[in-house]
């Protein structure tokens, strides 16, 4: 059962909760990306979430257990609960799953086992996925109810591009992207820039999925030179995102309660040139001494990159940017598509595959970053555009069963030989002597 009033793990957004929670005077801590908030996890009544990341979550539960704290845990939600799957760290998630289920499923007792005196209620585990297929056997594994939907509110459609001529699913042409002129065809022949300028052009905005940060400020600035400077979102769509802007503001400023900084004004007009205003102010990261030289120069057209190279300052400029329609492309890395929510009109896969062409990407990230394409509330469709390369596997034909394929059901990565079944067993027999400590 949920407890409205008790603390939740939750590995998602922080700003948004902070936004929800604070009419009932409930504060949230972040533990991610380097920021740690201070104090005891939960100090008093007051916390009502911990945001983090899954390898910080496996850590606060241990650290609750030992502080005896678990009974404050209401609820442990799961965004992208396919990561269970995932090599590299679903064994982390795999074991934060197992072990709460474990422990507050386990009754409190005064003596011996036998005698049970009370039964502590279980934290209750909500787990959301766009892209995993054998939902019922996880929601088993976690003695969960399942919910299956495959309604989307904006149809969307998906093409790929070979040649500059626009296939469908069946590798039928639907039309060809016509040059404006012939040096235009020379210098952009897989047509990229073009795709960016249809969907400006139409009044619309235009994400661009690179493998690597470099190719993604290759691509931006060659979009920028062909476009030149684009015209903002129309005024029509500023006024219709005047709540969304409101809801911006108040997130930015729960954002600067949380990390100790200055409120900022309590109106930041989202204007190209108050945009630049912010992006110039942001300090340096690695070599640069101010923010991205090539950001600087492309930003006040129109166009700008998000990857993990530029700092948090830069990212956040950028992305209320591009929120407030002052970035009509933008062009970014895969790891976008994780917990970053900017819709577009038109997603196109500069390359599909990440970071090198030896790792094509996967039926669940193809599904993971066409998402992002028509989003209910902003768009009435969305488009998803594949560009193909001459050389398998990223021929039409094999991006087509890209595109059709269902996604592949996740397994357990507590495996022998994997690695992360020699922490588990560490962790198993950690999380078995704070148990026996507890139940004694």
């Amino acid at each position: 059962m949920f407890h409205p009033f008790s603390c939740v793990i939750a590995l998602c957004q922080a700003e948004v909760l902070a936004l929800l929670l604070k009419p009932l005077d409930k504060v949230v801590k972040k533990f991610y990306g380097g920021v740690r908030s201070k104090g005891k996890l939960i100090e008093d009544n007051t916390v009502g979430a911990l945001v983090c990341t899954i390898e910080k979550a496996n850590m606060i539960f241990t650290v609750m257990m030992e502080e005896h704290s678990l009974s404050k845990l209401g609820a442990l939600i799961i965004d992208e609960l396919h990561l269970l799957g995932c090599p590299s760290r679903g064994f982390l998630l795999e074991l934060l799953c197992t072990k709460l289920r474990f422990s507050t499923a386990t009754a409190t007792v005064q003596d011996t086992v036998e005698d049970v005196t009370e039964i502590r209620e279980g934290v209750q585990v909500i787990g959301m996925s766009a892209t995993l297929s054998n939902i019922k056997e996880v929601a088993d594994w976690l003695g969960a109810k399942y919910f299956e939907t495959d309604f989307r509110p904006a149809p969307l459609s998906e093409h790929i591009l070979d040649k500059c001529r626009l296939l469908d699913r069946n590798l039928n042409c639907v039309r060809v992207l016509q040059y404006p002129n012939a040096a235009w065809a020379q210098s952009d022949p897989e047509g990229i820039a073009l795709l960016a300028k249809e969907t400006t052009d139409a009044g619309h905005s235009i994400l661009v999925f690179c493998p690597s940060r470099a190719v993604c400020e290759w691509v931006a600035e060659m979009i920028c030179r062909h476009l030149g400077e684009l015209p903002e979102k129309p005024s029509k769509e500023r006024a219709d995102t005047a709540a969304a802007a409101a809801a911006a503001a108040a997130l930015a400023a729960i954002e600067a309660d949380l990390q100790g900084l200055p409120a900022p004004p309590a109106h930041t007009p989202n204007t190209r040139a108050a945009i630049m205003d912010q992006l110039i102010q942001v300090p340096g990261s690695g070599s640069n001494s101010g923010p991205h030289p090539i950001l600087v120069n492309i930003m006040p057209k129109g166009v700008a990159f998000h990857h993990a190279g530029l700092s948090q300052e830069e990212r956040a400029v950028v992305e209320a940017g591009y929120v407030g329609g002052a970035v009509r492309v933008l062009v970014c890395t895969p790891t976008m598509a994780m917990g970053v929510n900017l819709p577009a009109r038109r997603v196109v896969f500069y390359r599909p595959f990440i970071p090198h062409p030896s790792s094509p990407i996967t039926p669940s990230q193809y599904r993971q970053m066409a998402g992002r394409a028509g989003r209910a509330g902003i768009d009435e469709a969305g488009e998803v555009i594949l560009m193909a390369l001459p050389r398998q596997p990223y021929t039409a034909s094999s991006l087509v069963k890209l595109i059709t394929e269902p996604v592949p059901p996740i397994t357990t990565c507590l495996v022998e030989g994997e690695r992360g079944m020699t922490r588990a067993l560490l962790e198993v027999s950690k999380t078995w002597k704070k148990l026996d400590m507890v139940m004694k």
